[in-house]
């Protein structure tokens, strides 16, 4: 991962969370709920709108996938997939909890 600003990524699905260890020495988390409500995707957020928390009832995440060298993208136990997560917007979604 040493080619993004993301140096490691935990998920605890027994907890609802994901832990985030940036290359800069900010550690920050999210739950699971959160990073599904919050998906970027045009069908979850629409066009050109700011990002709304979308209710849910996600605990847990299938897989997470690299999309190039600029985002993340993550499979969730609903079967939700679309959403390309870039850095900064995890970023932005994981300050807001800290």
């Amino acid at each position: 991962m040493s080619t993004t600003p993301l140096k490691d990524l935990q998920i605890d699905n027994s907890l609802g969370k994901v832990l985030f260890s940036w290359n800069s020495g900010l550690v920050s988390e999210v739950s699971i709920s959160k990073l599904r409500g919050m998906c970027p995707c045009a069908s979850c957020q629409g066009h050109g709108n700011a990002p709304r928390f979308i209710n849910n009832t996600v605990k847990s995440i299938k897989k997470t996938e690299f999309v190039g060298r600029y985002a993340l993208t993550f499979i969730f136990s609903d079967g939700h997939s679309t959403g390309i997560y870039s850095w900064e917007f995890l970023r932005q979604i994981t300050e807001l909890d800290t």
